[in-house]
């Protein structure tokens, strides 16, 4: 019998907050049919370590939301397979991934707002987002903030602002709309400047409605309240499903998605932005997805970083 890779995602039809990868489809069909056979083996095994005072390959990571004693497991979870994440079909790893989209990528109901705010990226449904949302009568202006990230330094021959005001105008926006800030290299920047390039302009909004790519959406709702707690915001990111979102390999997506997490927790503890409670569940589905992307089932170890 193979090991268990270490962090190897414990997939819990039954937990709360657990979401089974592609229920029905072909490619989730025949991961269960290739581990199903195993499964039940292995969770004896498991439940038999346990039993002798052995703990989970995850134990050493603190989990708020872990009952004492239960190895990992929440009280009455089902174990039902235990797969490798580079193994899987990208349509399975994507169903994985679901609880991690759900708590980044937050979205709001558009209300009539201030002012239409625009992080910018390499993501072309954002200008697009907004110019919808000013076609649609819900401010009387857009602000686009962004200079080069990492994925627009050399595919943009300009700064993001810049890209995406063009888009926006492309799209039926009058010019005199749209507010570019083109310096700004992160998210505390887009921020600051963003609403440094707005006063100056003479507008003062009390109320935003924040655009930026889907994952990155808790993240610029967390700066914004830090930065600018008076004003009022709801999330308008790009209305698509996690598979459409998906902007590089399933396996680097779903590693960024991790990432977003630390950021998260380190931007908190810096000042940067508003803290946010990750739940239980997501922590568990990121330390899974950590471990397991980083594991080489022919070698049976962990991969070198």
């Amino acid at each position: 019998m193979r090991p268990r890779p270490p962090g190897a995602i414990t997939v819990m039809p039954s937990a709360p907050g657990w979401t089974a990868a592609a229920p029905g489809s072909a490619a989730t069909a025949a991961a269960r049919a290739a581990l199903r056979a195993r499964a039940a083996e292995r969770e004896r095994a498991i439940l038999s370590s346990r039993a002798h005072g052995a703990t989970s390959d995850d134990d050493s990571t603190p989990d708020r939301g872990r009952a004492p004693g239960s190895g990992g497991l929440r009280s009455g979870a089902v174990l039902a397979y235990i797969i490798p994440v580079p193994a899987l079909p990208d349509a399975a790893l994507e169903g994985l991934l679901q609880p991690l989209w759900d708590y980044l990528a937050l979205s709001d109901a558009p209300r009539a707002a201030d002012v239409i705010f625009v992080f910018g990226s390499a993501d072309r449904a954002v200008p697009a987002r907004a110019a919808a949302l000013y076609a649609a009568g819900y401010a009387p202006r857009i602000l686009v903030s962004g200079s080069f990230g990492r994925l627009t330094r050399g595919p943009f021959d300009r700064p993001e602002a810049y890209v995406f005001r063009d888009l926006i105008v492309a799209a039926g926006v009058p010019p005199a709309a749209v507010i570019t800030e083109p310096v700004a290299a992160n998210t505390l920047e887009n921020v600051r400047l963003g609403m440094a390039a707005l006063a100056a302009r003479g507008h003062r909004p009390r109320f935003a409605l924040l655009v930026a790519k889907g994952f990155a959406m808790r993240r610029c709702l967390a700066t914004f309240a830090q930065q600018f707690p008076a004003v009022r915001l709801r999330a308008c990111p790009p209305a698509r499903p996690l598979p459409a979102a998906i902007d590089r390999s399933v396996p680097a997506f779903a590693a960024r998605l991790v990432a977003e997490l630390e950021r998260l927790e380190r931007y908190a503890a810096q000042g940067d932005i508003r803290a946010q409670a990750v739940p239980a569940a997501v922590e568990a589905v990121a330390r899974g997805v950590t471990a397991a992307l980083r594991w080489t089932p022919a070698r049976g170890r962990r991969a070198a970083r």
